[in-house]
C-alpha cells in the first residue's frame, strides 16, 4: 500500500518539477531574470500539489473498494465530472468540494488573507483523507480474499487497538 502511494507521489512530484524547470527556462529565454525558486517550489509543492495528494488517496480508495483499476479510473473520471458540475447546479460551498480551493498570491501582500481559509479547508479534507487511508489499510487486498464478507472478516482481524484509537480520534476530531 505504501509503495503505491509513494510511487504515485514521486511521479506527480517529478512531473511538477519538470514543468517548473521548463517554465523557468521559458522565462530565461524571454529574458525575465527575476526568478524566485523558493516561491515557485512553495507554490508548486504545497499549494498546488497538496490537493493532488488528496486525489491520490481518493483514487486508491476507489481501487480498494472496487478491486478493479478500470472501474476505479471510471469512478475518478466520474468524480471529476461531478466536481465540474457542482457549481453549475448551485452547490458552491467548498466544504463538500474535495480539493477545490487554491490561495491567491499577490505581489503586494503575498498570501496572508487568502492563506487561512485555504489551510482550514485543506486541514478539513486531510482529516477526511486520513479516515480514507485507515479504511484503505483495513480493506487492502492481501491475498485471495475477493468477496466482501471475506474482506470484512480480514478487516476485523487487522483492526488492532492502536488502529481503533486512531479511528476514534479522527472520527471524533
Amino acid at each position: 500500500m505504501g509503495a503505491k502511494f509513494t510511487g504515485i507521489l514521486l511521479v506527480i512530484t517529478s512531473m511538477l518539477l519538470i514543468a517548473m524547470a521548463a517554465a523557468t527556462c521559458v522565462q530565461i529565454y524571454k529574458e525575465f531574470y527575476d526568478i524566485n525558486i523558493i516561491h515557485y517550489l512553495q507554490g508548486l509543492l504545497f499549494f498546488f500539489q497538496f490537493p493532488l495528494y488528496l486525489m491520490i488517496v481518493l483514487a486508491v480508495f476507489f481501487y480498494v473498494i472496487t478491486r478493479n483499476k478500470f472501474i476505479a479510473m471510471f469512478m475518478m473520471v466520474l468524480y471529476l465530472l461531478v466536481t465540474l458540475t457542482l457549481p453549475n447546479i448551485g452547490l458552491e460551498n467548498y466544504l463538500y468540494r474535495f480539493r477545490e480551493t487554491n490561495p491567491v498570491y499577490s505581489d503586494f501582500t503575498g498570501y496572508p488573507h487568502h492563506l487561512e481559509p485555504y489551510l482550514w479547508q485543506t486541514f478539513y479534507w486531510a482529516w477526511f483523507a486520513c479516515l480514507m487511508i485507515l479504511a484503505i489499510y483495513l480493506l487492502w487486498p492481501r491475498g485471495a480474499e475477493d468477496n466482501w464478507p471475506e474482506r470484512i472478516k480480514v478487516a476485523k482481524q487487522r483492526l488492532t487497538p492502536p488502529l481503533k484509537i486512531s479511528i476514534a480520534t479522527l472520527a471524533l476530531g
